[in-house]
């Protein structure tokens, strides 16, 4: 898979994850600052919460990635993987322990 298709199923699967355990009020669209402030404000979040700075984490590496991909190729540039595995191992524990404390 190439960067490009990389990117877009991180994406895909940071907000299926937040959406297959269904915040009340909406769904999380998109992993723009403007959308997920959107989520946040209409399910009640806080900013400051832990699944808000984790969100913001994945979307501003995931923009990165971005405008990296416009850069000449290089050899030894792939997508780091484990980091997003991370993030969103930890997304979804949030998300667990959000759904327990409610």
């Amino acid at each position: 898979m190439d960067k490009f298709d990389n990117r877009l199923e991180v994406q895909r699967n940071v907000i299926r994850i937040v959406n297959k355990n269904s915040f009340a009020n909406e769904q999380l669209t998109g992993l723009s600052r403007e959308a997920i402030l959107r989520w946040s404000t209409k399910n009640n979040i806080q900013q400051d919460s832990e699944i808000i700075s984790i969100l913001k984490s994945i979307s501003q590496n995931l923009s990165f990635l971005t405008s990296r991909s416009q850069a000449p190729i290089e050899p030894d540039s792939t997508i780091n993987t484990d980091y997003f595995e991370i993030e969103i191992n930890k997304l979804a524990e949030e998300i667990r322990r959000i759904k327990i404390l409610k």
